[in-house]
């Protein structure tokens, strides 16, 4: 099982039915960057500090660019 199953499928679709959810009104552009940011700048660095995960020539932006919903 790949260490990012528990992010995968608990809370990047409760995240993702959140912003959907309560913030409706904003736009779908800036709630992908914010969703973006979140899970690439504190997200990521807590799971690899918790030992989640250990990256392997991974870069923190490369996962910002390729994390919007």
């Amino acid at each position: 099982m790949p260490a990012n199953f528990p992010w995968n499928f608990s809370l990047l679709p409760v995240t993702v039915m959140f912003l959907h959810q309560y913030k409706s009104g904003i736009h779908p552009l800036f709630k992908a960057l914010l969703f973006g940011g979140f899970s690439a700048f504190v997200a990521e660095p807590i799971s690899q500090m918790a030992d989640l995960y250990h990256p392997v020539h991974w870069n923190i932006y490369i996962r910002f660019l390729s994390s919007y919903p």
